[in-house]
């Protein structure tokens, strides 16, 4: 089997987490056994410049929410920290509302290939705790994007 591999991945993550300011992985497909944790999982807690992060595809779960530490320059007033997932997992998002509740990014977007009402639950949780947490923008939604829940509260 040919292409990069989780564990290729996360090589390279921590040998560049330190200094890396943002990530785009779109269209690729990383092999990964079941019992592996995600790359950026693993990584993401150990690239403190991180600014931006953008995935699209079964590329994450909600430990690269959970897991991101906040950023000196938020925590100044710098540039909020931005998270996009694209045709995101759903079953990878079980814990959502805990994730954002203590989450370091400052803006979290996520697109899902379809949700349901159980799915739509966890998206309406998460979106009272960062309205609640007052410091974050969330926006969820499917692909067919009829329902987006977005807070704003910069």
């Amino acid at each position: 089997m040919g292409g990069l591999s989780n564990s290729d991945l996360l090589a390279c993550l921590t040998h560049v987490s330190p200094t890396i300011e943002s990530l785009f992985i779109s269209s690729c497909k990383i092999a990964r056994s079941s019992k592996e944790e995600y790359a950026i999982d693993t990584a993401i807690s150990h690239m403190l410049h991180l600014t931006l992060l953008d995935l699209s595809g079964d590329l994450s779960s909600d430990l690269t929410i959970s897991r991101k530490p906040s950023t000196p320059a938020v925590e100044k007033g710098g540039k909020p920290t931005v998270l996009r997932l694209y045709q995101a997992e759903n079953s990878k998002f079980l814990n959502l509302k805990e994730a954002v509740n203590v989450t370091g990014w400052g803006s979290i977007t996520i697109t899902w290939s379809y949700l349901d009402g159980r799915d739509r639950a966890r998206v309406d949780e998460a979106n009272e705790v960062a309205m609640r947490r007052g410091d974050l923008i969330f926006s969820a939604s499917d692909v067919v994007m009829s329902n987006w829940l977005v807070t704003e509260t910069w």
